[in-house]
């Protein structure tokens, strides 16, 4: 199946096709996802309406902001085990503290 312009780009892949992309992008980096993206290897990309773009492109974007939002998180999974962690010490502490008074 060849299309070409906008009618590919409203062409709707089936979920095991997003799958086996995905799964090829997961060894590149994001900015070697995004030259791919920028050099029309994964079909027509519209940086003014995603709409327009491929499939591919689009679902590289989304890999690509995925890997940015789980970036973003692990500061806060860094803190909350941290506080976890240092409240279970705490709590160690106070019970051995206890047991010694007694």
């Amino acid at each position: 199946m060849t299309t070409s312009g906008s009618g590919r780009a409203a062409s709707s892949p089936s979920e095991e096709e997003r799958k086996a992309f995905r799964r090829s992008l997961a060894p590149l980096s994001a900015e070697a996802i995004r030259d791919k993206v920028l050099a029309g290897e994964y079909g027509h990309y519209d940086p003014g309406d995603p709409r327009r773009s491929d499939w591919r492109a689009r679902e590289a974007n989304r890999e690509i902001k995925e890997r940015q939002r789980k970036r973003e998180l692990r500061p806060q999974w860094i803190g909350i085990l941290l506080s976890t962690l240092l409240g279970l010490a705490a709590l160690i502490v106070a019970i051995l503290a206890y047991i010694k008074q007694r």
